[in-house]
């Protein structure tokens, strides 16, 4: 009896393990796929990522600039000129490091850092896991080379 229990305990163990690594393995897909649309300039495939229905929260801060919007016709209405041009699928993929990642049963909060080819930023995202998929709810970045400074802190 105790080694059925034992069985148990460890296989329920084992699964909510591969679970969460499937989870987390999803969640950083989709911000990655963000980022690449945005840098090839894919408007598609960027909006794929969002949560397209109801408010948002999209934060973006630079030394010379704020750029805020809290519901989706803004953002989208704000950012389609950023997309002009054609696609560029030959980018460097921006690389994310100190990823911190919190999982509930349908949020998620992640907190990185990143280097998208020498233009350094502090981002976090906050993503709803709506209808079986994971989209962005909140973006907020701050452009750190814009100030003229480093990264600080404790991002061990």
């Amino acid at each position: 009896m105790t080694r059925n229990v034992l069985i148990t305990a460890l296989l329920l163990t084992f699964s909510l393990q591969l679970f969460a690594q499937r989870e987390e393995a999803a969640i950083l897909k989709v911000i990655t796929l963000e980022t690449a649309a945005f840098n090839s300039k894919n408007y598609e495939q960027w909006k794929s990522c969002w949560h397209t229905e109801g408010e948002i929260l999209f934060n973006y801060i630079t030394k010379q600039n704020m750029y805020l919007f809290n519901s989706w016709d803004d953002l989208d209405n704000a950012m389609a000129s950023s997309f002009e041009g054609d696609i560029n699928e030959t980018l460097e993929a921006a690389q994310k490091t100190h990823v911190r990642m919190t999982i509930g049963e349908n949020v998620a909060w992640v907190n990185y850092n990143q280097d998208d080819n020498g233009r350094i930023t502090k981002e976090q995202r906050v993503l709803e896991k709506i209808h079986g998929e994971w989209k962005i709810v909140n973006m907020t970045a701050v452009h750190v080379t814009s100030f003229g400074v480093e990264l600080a802190g404790n991002d061990d």
